[in-house]
């Protein structure tokens, strides 16, 4: 891609341009594997299912990063940059999950419960060229901008549930579930950077219908949206020179209480569905851009 950049100061005059030219190239392989077993219990309402899976990928990426930085009419100004970055990335992981679901005698209540576990690993290396000038021209390694890190992450849980049918039109569900999160990043110094919490998200369902025409649905939920490797990777990530990132491995995850209320009407013709929602979300967190500290424009 070639782009143009200008820099524009707080008199909306223009003091600096760039013109930028990157180009990419890389591969990528990424087998999967997945496995469900099913048993159905000798009572209606009794089921176990196992779900695993285990996946892994190589990717590869190339980028050629050329810059040069020009004065408002177009002059040269300062030394151009070339760069080259070579980025080597092994992802792999593997899954596990276990459902029971029963009804019991009563023919009223049913119960729910189960448990999950995901681990994820994750190893980049990225190698920076950057061109030398003098006495030579010749790309030469640079060990500031290059880096190595692995980053491991364990997502587990257990949740139970009970549904109860008041009636022939009324049924009410109410659960619970505990998610622990347990992460590593491992840099190339050999410094470590750890991260564990607990999270309980409870949920509830009261549920009616009228002659299988009408329904209406209250519900509560509290979910978790929890920070990616890119919130919280501590190296710095130079894959755009003009824009160097990091992340923060403390971060903890956001969590948000979800009220829903639904009104749903069925017919052989048509179905409606009015939805009312209210979410409280709380610890929110988000990527921050501040400028460099030598520029005073």
């Amino acid at each position: 891609s070639d782009n143009e950049y200008t820099n524009i100061n707080r008199f909306h005059q223009v003091y600096r341009i760039s013109q930028r030219s990157i180009a990419t190239a890389g591969s990528n392989i990424s087998p999967v594997i997945n496995f469900t077993y099913t048993r159905k219990g000798k009572q209606p309402g009794e089921s176990l299912r196992f779900i695993a899976g285990t996946n892994t990928s190589w990717n590869n990426s190339d980028r050629t990063f050329y810059e040069i930085p020009l004065n408002p009419d177009y002059s040269p100004r300062g030394k151009d940059s070339t760069q080259l970055q070579y980025n080597e990335t092994h992802n792999k992981g593997y899954n596990a999950r276990v459902n029971y679901d029963k009804l019991l005698s009563n023919k009223k209540t049913s119960i729910s419960t189960g448990g999950s576990y995901v681990y994820e690993l994750n190893d980049i290396d990225v190698d920076v060229y950057g061109l030398r000038n003098a006495p030579v021209k010749e790309l030469m390694p640079n060990t500031n901008l290059s880096n190595s890190f692995d980053f491991r992450q364990r997502v587990s849980n257990i949740r139970v549930a009970v549904k109860q049918r008041l009636s022939e039109s009324l049924s009410v569900t109410g659960g619970i579930t505990l998610e622990n999160t347990d992460l590593r990043f491992t840099l190339k110094d050999g410094a470590k950077a750890d991260n564990n919490y607990s999270t309980w998200l409870p949920f509830f369902t009261l549920s009616k219908k009228w002659e299988e025409v009408l329904s209406i649905n209250l519900s509560y939920r509290k979910s978790i949206r929890r920070p990616g490797i890119h919130h919280m990777n501590p190296t710095v990530d130079i894959a755009d020179t003009n824009n160097i990132r990091f992340g923060n491995p403390d971060l903890g995850p956001s969590t948000s209480h979800n009220f829903d209320l639904v009104f749903g009407r069925t017919t052989d013709k048509y179905y409606l569905n009015l939805s009312f929602g209210y979410n409280k979300v709380a610890d929110i967190f988000s990527q921050l851009r501040l400028p460099a500290p030598n520029d005073t424009n």
